[in-house]
C-alpha cells in the first residue's frame, strides 16, 4: 500500500511539472509573439514524440488558427500547413487531427460571420432558390469579370440549383476597374420582382463578355462585400462556402 501510494504521488507531480512547463513554454512563446509584433497567442500544447518539439495552435487575429510545432528552447515555431511527412504514426496521428480540428473550426468562423453579416445586410447578395429537398445553402463569392466565375455561372449553376436549398451569390468587385460597376449592376437586381428564372437570365447576361456596365458609380453595398471578403480571407474569386444549415 505505502509503495501504491509512492507510484501514485509521484505521478501527480510529474503530471504538474509538465502542466506547470507546458504553461511557463506558452507565457515564454507569447512574449516572443509579442516582442516581433505578431498579433496572435499559442495555447493547446501537447506532447508529440518528436524531440524538443510540442504540439500546439496559433491564433491569429482576424486569421483563425493554424496548427504549429513548437520548440521547447521557446525560440522556435514551425507553421504546419499540408501536414508532415513521418513513419511515425502517432505523430502522424496527433498532426492530422490538429490540422483537421483547426480547419473546421475556421471553416465554422467564416461561415459565422458571412451568416451574421447577411443577416444585417439583405440586399448584400442575390438569392436563387434550389431544390426544397436539400438541406444546405451555398455561398459564392463572385466577380463579373473573372473568368471562373463566369465560367461557375454558366456551367455549374444549374448543379447547385439541385444540390443546394438556395444559392447566395455575393458579389465583389476585385478583377478589373469596371469590377464595382458589374457588381453594383448585380446588387441592382434584388429591386426588380424578378422570378428566379428571369433572375439566372440577368445574371448571365453581366457575367457575358459583351456586358457593360449601367451603374456610374460603384455601391456602397459591393464595398463592404469587398471588406468582408477580405475579413473572412477570401483571396480568390470565385470562392464557395457551405452554410451552416
Amino acid at each position: 500500500m505505502k509503495i501504491f501510494n509512492i507510484m501514485l504521488n509521484t505521478l501527480v507531480m510529474s503530471s504538474f511539472i509538465l502542466a506547470s512547463s507546458d504553461k511557463e513554454l506558452t507565457k515564454k512563446i507569447n512574449e516572443m509573439l509579442k516582442n516581433n509584433n505578431v498579433p496572435g497567442s499559442i495555447s493547446q500544447l501537447k506532447d508529440v514524440d518528436i524531440k524538443n518539439l510540442k504540439i500546439g495552435i496559433l491564433t491569429l487575429k482576424d486569421k483563425g488558427e493554424i496548427p504549429i510545432l513548437v520548440g521547447d528552447d521557446a525560440k522556435t515555431i514551425i507553421v504546419i500547413n499540408d501536414g508532415v511527412l513521418t513513419e511515425n504514426e502517432k505523430v502522424s496521428a496527433v498532426i492530422n487531427s490538429s490540422i483537421q480540428h483547426t480547419m473546421k473550426k475556421n471553416t465554422t468562423s467564416k461561415i459565422e460571420k458571412i451568416e451574421s453579416y447577411i443577416s444585417k445586410n439583405k440586399d448584400a447578395y442575390l438569392s436563387i432558390k434550389g431544390d426544397i429537398n436539400q438541406k444546405k445553402i451555398i455561398y459564392i463569392f463572385s466577380d463579373p469579370n473573372c473568368p471562373y466565375c463566369k465560367k461557375a455561372i454558366s456551367k455549374q449553376l444549374s448543379k447547385y440549383l439541385t444540390s443546394y436549398r438556395e444559392i447566395r451569390i455575393i458579389p465583389v468587385g476585385v478583377i478589373k476597374e469596371d469590377s464595382l460597376l458589374k457588381a453594383s449592376d448585380l446588387i441592382e437586381l434584388n429591386k426588380l420582382k424578378l422570378s428566379d428564372k428571369e433572375k439566372i437570365k440577368r445574371i448571365k447576361e453581366i457575367y457575358s463578355n459583351s456586358y457593360y456596365s449601367i451603374s456610374k458609380e460603384p455601391s456602397q453595398i459591393i464595398k463592404n462585400n469587398d471588406s468582408m471578403a477580405i475579413d473572412i480571407g477570401v483571396n480568390a474569386v470565385p470562392y464557395e462556402i457551405e452554410g451552416l444549415n
